[in-house]
């Protein structure tokens, strides 16, 4: 070939070749980032999973035990006078839960006074002569040293039984809260032995793709949930002390344990991670925690360097063997492939990103409710009756409230009141299902009784949510929670173009109607008769009646309940002080002798000066002399 035509196919050629690899290589480099960016997305949805998980378990278990600390058989275990009946229905608790290995209830010098095992599924009160002194271990001696509501939550490890390790390893968290009499003296502690496994268990089911792989680490860097088995809760044992992920990465350990949260690329891959503190789970208390292992955790997830760059790889290999015949067919084919991926990429990521926005807006829980596994199977005519409890909070004096305000500064405040009020419904397996200006409306599809636990929460919750407000000179903010059970229709309501889920029926406009009692009574939870059957054990809540009413249109009563467990200490013993004549005044109401009644009100008003029921019955019973109601009286108001 001479020079001419040699320069003149270097010129056609060395272009065509170049083009080519340049072709392929923006195919290969966009094919891979759009690999990475799915997988990335993926790893941080299930650390975020994760942490929500862990949380609700954990504020589950905080809720139980300041629930045991505050019932009747709290002190009654303390001073010997517990019945047998109520021994079965702390069994019944234990039975229910499934996560206590023990529950115990010890004296002030740390010596067992009641102790529930149990025992696999199997629960039982243990004999007297079998408790044991416990005033030696640590998580007593931190015990004793908190305050009335305060917590100490114990490091997560491996219970031990006569000094070594049990078998098989049977993880465990205690959680620990004193008990205080009427008076306010201390007469010990009650002792949750929470059963770890429930949380590692979160762990691996969040762990289950093929992609990443979730640990869960101490704060020195122990796996408590690792990748080997045999590198967790080195911390335990002699010969695994240096087994710690800052001994194997101390690189990636320095920038995890330096930050609350984040994502980065390391040798070994893709490491994703987030931190869970456990005093933010602990509501309303102080919370001392002495060991330090307790304060927090770390959720991580890796995906390996080869998983992470797997596709890109193949890819590259494929690309490998395409050779120079049809240069220009695969120019043109690489160029519009990597089109279409830039596209692919696009949307898929739009796709994670919109069913994350979603769910915000219908809440998954109302998705499985209604049997629909997405958004987009969701249609005009979609819904379904079920039984749920039902509950409406709304602030009161709302107008007052917001005088004054800009329209950011509202939509401020109302975001900051919702963010406290929805923690406790997520925490008792509830959803929120429907904000409404300064009201909500929330649904707990599995009892009642979750519906009553949250709006105690939500009222202590606004405590801390109001003393916030105190400091920055702002008034603090008072609602009313209505609770109903019963049959609503859950569905769509709308048009094609713009539709909503929610739940209606007349369970819900009950529940609303009941909340706005609460502003006639001057209190601030009433539940309904329904919600009261249905509690396994109403004494486990400070409950009275305060009256029966008929709904317009409707023919059945229905009797309605205060539940004061979140009233302020002083007020609550006076309520509880005259339940008794509480009852037989409202009983001699409804059987028209109101002069009967008048005396056992105005005895109650002058025992509970701050008690709102009294004076109202007083106003009716002194309507009711003057103007006789006649025959077929029976007490009920109409709603």
């Amino acid at each position: 070939m001479k020079g001419s035509q040699f320069r003149q196919v270097v010129i056609v050629v060395v272009p065509l070749l170049v083009l080519l690899a340049l072709g392929l290589f923006f195919l290969y480099s966009v094919n891979g980032q759009h690999s990475q960016a799915i997988i990335s997305e993926r790893s941080k949805s299930n650390v975020c999973v994760a942490k929500q998980m862990l949380r609700m378990e954990l504020a589950s278990v905080v809720s139980d035990l300041q629930f045991l600390a505050g019932v009747h058989e709290a002190e009654a275990v303390m001073t010997g006078e517990l019945l047998k009946s109520e021994y079965q229905s702390l069994v019944l608790f234990t039975d229910k839960k499934k996560v206590y290995d023990q529950i115990r209830y010890l004296d002030i010098t740390g010596m067992e006074v009641f102790r529930i095992n149990y025992n696999a599924g199997n629960p039982s009160v243990v004999s007297a002569n079998k408790l044991q002194f416990k005033g030696s271990k640590y998580y007593v001696a931190e015990g004793m040293k908190l305050l009335n509501g305060d917590i100490y939550i114990s490091p997560f490890d491996l219970n031990m039984e006569r000094g070594a390790i049990e078998l098989p390893h049977k993880p465990m968290i205690r959680f620990v809260t004193p008990v205080f009499d009427n008076s306010n003296t201390r007469r010990g502690l009650v002792v949750l032995n929470f059963l770890g496994k429930r949380l590692l268990d979160v762990i691996s089911e969040v762990s289950s793709s093929d992609v990443d792989r979730v640990m869960l680490l101490n704060e020195q860097g122990y796996w408590l949930k690792g990748l080997d088995e045999a590198d967790e809760w080195g911390f335990m044992f002699k010969d695994r002390l240096d087994r710690t992920f800052q001994s194997r990465n101390p690189e990636a350990w320095q920038q995890i344990s330096s930050n609350e949260n984040g994502q980065f690329m390391s040798d070994a891959g893709l490491y994703t991670f987030d931190t869970i503190h456990l005093a933010d789970v602990i509501v309303g208390s102080k919370g001392q925690k002495l060991e330090h292992e307790a304060d927090s955790w770390k959720i991580v997830s890796l995906v390996p360097d080869d998983v992470f760059n797997a596709n890109q790889r193949q890819y590259a290999s494929r690309l490998a063997m395409v050779g120079g015949p049809g240069a220009f067919f695969l120019i043109a084919l690489s160029m519009l492939m990597a089109h279409f991926c830039q596209k692919s990429r696009r949307a898929e990521l739009s796709i994670i990103k919109n069913n994350a926005s979603f769910a915000r807006f219908v809440p998954q829980e109302f998705l499985r409710l209604v049997g629909k596994g997405s958004l987009h199977d969701v249609e005009l005519s979609t819904s379904v009756q079920r039984e749920v409890a039902v509950l409406f909070s709304d602030i009161r004096s709302y107008t007052t409230l917001s005088e004054g305000m800009t329209s950011e500064e509202v939509f401020s405040f109302l975001n900051d009141y919702f963010v406290f009020v929805s923690k406790p419904v997520r925490a008792n397996e509830g959803f929120i299902d429907i904000f409404i200006g300064d009201a909500l409306m929330a649904l707990f599809p599995r009892s009642p009784e979750d519906a009553l636990r949250s709006a105690v929460s939500m009222r202590y919750d606004l405590r801390e949510f109001n003393d916030s407000r105190r400091k920055t000179g702002m008034p603090p903010v008072h609602c009313g929670y209505g609770l109903h059970f019963g049959e609503v229709t859950l569905g769509t309501l709308g048009t094609q173009e713009r539709m909503q889920t929610t739940a209606i029926g007349d369970t819900v406009n009950l529940a609303s109607r009941i909340e706005s009692v609460t502003k006639t009574f001057k209190v601030e939870i009433v539940v309904s008769d329904s919600v009261y059957a249905r509690l396994p054990d109403p004494s486990e809540f400070l409950l009275r009646e305060i009256d029966t009413v008929r709904v317009k249109g409707k023919h059945e009563p229905v009797t309605l309940y205060e539940c004061f467990d979140a009233d302020p200490e002083d007020i609550a013993k006076g309520k509880v002080a005259t339940m008794p004549l509480l009852a037989e005044a409202i009983g001699h109401y409804k059987a028209g002798e109101f002069d009967l009644a008048l005396d056992k009100f105005t005895a109650c008003a002058e025992a509970c000066p701050t008690d709102s029921i009294p004076p109202i019955y007083l106003k009716r019973c002194n309507t009711m002399k003057r103007i006789p109601p006649g025959e077929g009286w029976t007490g009920v108001s109409t709603l």
